[in-house]
């Protein structure tokens, strides 16, 4: 991707202001990052080429549970994946709608959404200090799942808020919280798992753009006790100047400017190194189970491959303070579309 203008990543942006001008294009103002959501993201054209997506991905030892819903414009859906992590028993849902037919995605992070259908229901709550979510899918070859969660999203927490262009007609915003700590109850037919709050956790992902036809990217996040987290990427953001790369230490958002290398370990499959030529990043991540899917419908193509398992190694932050990452829960996708 050939590089173009644009704020460098060290740059951060505090003014409110709008992801889109009149005409569709980016927002040149908007570009850059900041330590809270600030963007409205309305696309008011480009039609068929609009992306719009919230993710939800609660994390415990034992246990993952993602839950997405999208909107492409052509066609939108509404999934679920659930992984154990002892025995790798996975249940997958996926509802599609053409045209994205009843599917209504805010243009802000802190809103709430519904999304109901015979055989997938999805309740986002959001209010000043948590987030409720609510899921139910009857229509599983092997059991219902249900299950309500309370995530503890205080609004003052920092996260890692981005608008990059992704090429000279191309841009996207995306809004990362990491950590969050969430409790609740799963239930899969007569079976139930529980999330306690103390080792339980909630990335949360609210992406809007205009993306290329084709595009790949890959993405590592984990977390654990004590506000350690940390979010990585590479791909997306590539020519921009910028990165998503952050990390919070006791809860604080400390910015990573530099580029994250992704190593698969040739040796041991499964096994990944991550590292910044300045050493402040050297982690280590162990698969303890595996998704891989494939998408073939019309104009949509993707593949993906996420791992889920174990972060150790060290960071340092900003202030120079090291950080020991021991067996902190996370995971790795990689990412290719065609859409």
């Amino acid at each position: 991707m050939n590089s173009f203008t644009s704020a460098p990543s060290s740059v951060e942006r505090s003014q409110a202001v709008p992801l889109c001008l009149a005409n569709g294009r980016l927002n040149p103002a908007a570009i850059g990052w900041s330590r809270h959501p600030t963007t409205h993201c309305a696309l008011p054209k480009r039609l068929f080429r609009r992306k719009r997506w919230n993710d939800w991905r609660l994390l415990t030892p034992d246990w993952m549970l993602a839950i997405t819903i999208a909107d492409l414009d052509y066609t939108g859906y509404a999934n679920l994946h659930f992984i154990d992590l002892h025995n790798g028993r996975q249940v997958i849902r996926t509802v599609r709608r053409f045209l994205a037919q009843d599917i209504h995605l805010p243009d802000t992070p802190h809103e709430s959404i519904v999304f109901k259908h015979a055989d997938f229901y999805l309740e986002a709550n959001e209010s000043p200090e948590q987030l409720e979510l609510i899921v139910r899918s009857t229509d599983l070859v092997d059991s219902p799942l249900s299950g309500r969660f309370v995530v503890e999203h205080p609004r003052h927490l920092e996260s890692i808020n981005l608008v990059a262009p992704l090429g000279p007609m191309h841009f996207h915003c995306a809004s990362r919280k990491i950590g969050l700590p969430v409790h609740g109850e799963l239930s899969l037919g007569s079976q139930h798992f529980h999330a306690q709050a103390q080792d339980s956790f909630v990335a949360l992902d609210f992406g809007r753009g205009i993306w290329p036809y084709h595009s790949q990217w890959i993405r590592a996040a984990f977390a654990g006790p004590g506000g350690i987290a940390g979010n990585f990427g590479q791909g997306w953001t590539e020519g921009s100047g910028l990165s998503e790369n952050a990390l919070w230490i006791g809860s604080v958002l400390n910015k990573i400017d530099a580029d994250i290398h992704f190593e698969q370990d040739s040796q041991r499959p499964g096994y990944w190194h991550l590292r910044d030529d300045a050493g402040r990043i050297q982690l280590h991540f162990t698969r303890l189970q595996e998704q891989r899917s494939e998408e073939n419908v019309g104009f949509l193509k993707m593949h993906r491959h996420l791992a889920y398992g174990r972060f150790d190694g060290m960071l340092i932050g900003n202030e120079g303070q090291r950080v020991k990452v021991d067996s902190l829960m996370g995971w790795i996708g990689k990412n290719a579309a065609r859409w």
